[in-house]
């Protein structure tokens, strides 16, 4: 099958582009362009030329907010850009307020710095502007980044690149008929070849590329969604569900928030009460005194029960961040280990209390809890860990 027909949204990020000026043609609509801009990516430049190309910009406004990395530099090149000193403010929404009170032009448009324009987005815009003052478009998802999925920490095998001895397949391939091995190809023949006696093993000296991306099948497997689970910093954690619940309590009514707002609000409090930043009796004070209209939707019939279960999610929150921060650096056996190890002289920090009298067990059952974290985690992410530690541990 010929790949010439498929169309990638990469080829067009990482393509040869000429600069284009829409200006230059259709000045008539040109319009101020806002983005405010601390870092970007590393196709920075090609969202600029798609946004030159798809929209007469008349200004492009950045609102430095203490960029980090070349951005205003590479924004410098293009036309008429104008760049506000942002790097006092504090807050993302006080920097978009200045951009809009800077612009000249009727309509604006608002972009984030790691968008990329489609060709007919400005026109699409354009013909909905009689119907709303204040909108916004439909997204596709482009996921690019790379991360250790160590499966060296995982007992079942995984393909994509190996090694094999011809001789150790003699007594293998004759059991492999032609009907079931597809997708599960790389778990049984690495048990057919430990079942006639040879070695099956994993090393961590090197690795390879996985891509993850649509290619043409015969089966239809197109990717419906990615979920992207970054490593966030306590102190990012904390800022930002501090901002979000915040934000979203002292400048809106909850008459104005839909279910699901609300429910993202209760989970950030949440998480900010599992992190110690604030209490539940000191968020409720905050927020009589900023928005007391959002009180009735936080208030609990049974304060001192919901506090005890908070205190007890914190703790174990706090237990599972101590836990992957551990794994980080030893993995998550000799993470496991070293818990352990601890347990005597700083019980209050240790996601396994119970730890020490497994490890007397034997390093077999350390093992077991090991590949029970990882399936779980692999399968839900921490969530599903927190559960499955919520179970053991009887909270």
């Amino acid at each position: 099958m010929s790949l010439d027909h498929i169309h990638s949204i990469f080829s067009e990020y990482y393509g040869q582009q000429q600069f284009v000026d829409r200006f230059a043609t259709d000045a008539s609509r040109a319009v101020d362009v806002l983005i405010p801009i601390i870092h970007t990516n590393e196709i920075w430049r090609a969202n600029l030329l798609s946004l030159y190309r798809e929209v007469p910009v008349n200004r492009l406004i950045l609102g430095d907010g203490g960029c980090i990395d070349g951005s205003i530099d590479v924004a410098k090149e293009f036309p008429r850009v104008e760049v506000l000193d942002h790097r006092d403010l504090k807050s993302l929404g006080f920097s978009i307020r200045h951009l809009i009170e800077a612009t000249k032009t009727d309509w604006f448009v608002y972009l984030h710095s790691d968008v990329f324009l489609p060709n007919g987005w400005f026109d699409a815009m354009c013909a909905r502007r009689g119907e709303f003052d204040w909108f916004e478009c439909n997204q596709r998802i482009t996921v690019m980044a790379d991360y250790l999925f160590d499966t060296t920490q995982i007992a079942r095998s995984y393909s994509g690149s190996q090694m094999g001895r011809r001789a150790a397949f003699e007594q293998v391939t004759p059991l492999i008929e032609d009907d079931y091995l597809y997708r599960n190809e790389d778990i049984i023949i690495a048990k057919l070849v430990e079942r006639a006696g040879h070695r099956y093993g994993k090393v961590g000296e090197t690795h390879h590329f996985h891509q993850v991306m649509y290619k043409p099948s015969r089966w239809q497997r197109r990717i419906k969604r990615i979920q992207v689970e970054p490593e966030i910093a306590l102190d990012e954690d904390i800022r930002a569900n501090r901002t979000y619940a915040l934000g979203v309590i002292k400048y809106l009514d909850p008459s104005e928030a839909t279910p699901d707002l609300v429910e993202s609000v209760r989970l950030a409090v949440q998480r900010l009460v599992e992190l110690d930043d604030i209490s539940e009796a000191e968020f409720l004070a905050w927020v009589k005194k900023t928005n007391p209209r959002w009180s009735c939707t936080f208030a609990s019939s049974q304060p001192a029960e919901l506090s005890r279960q908070m205190a007890a999610r914190a703790r174990t929150a706090r237990r599972i961040h101590y836990f992957a921060d551990m794994c980080g650096v030893y993995g998550a056996f000799g993470a496991s280990v070293r818990l352990a190890r601890l347990s005597l002289r700083r019980a209050e920090s240790l996601l396994l209390p119970r730890a020490e009298s497994l490890l007397r067990r034997g390093f077999g059952v350390m093992r077991a809890i090991r590949r029970r974290i990882l399936e779980e985690y692999r399968a839900g992410g921490f969530g599903a860990v927190y559960n499955l530690f919520k179970r053991r541990l009887g909270r």
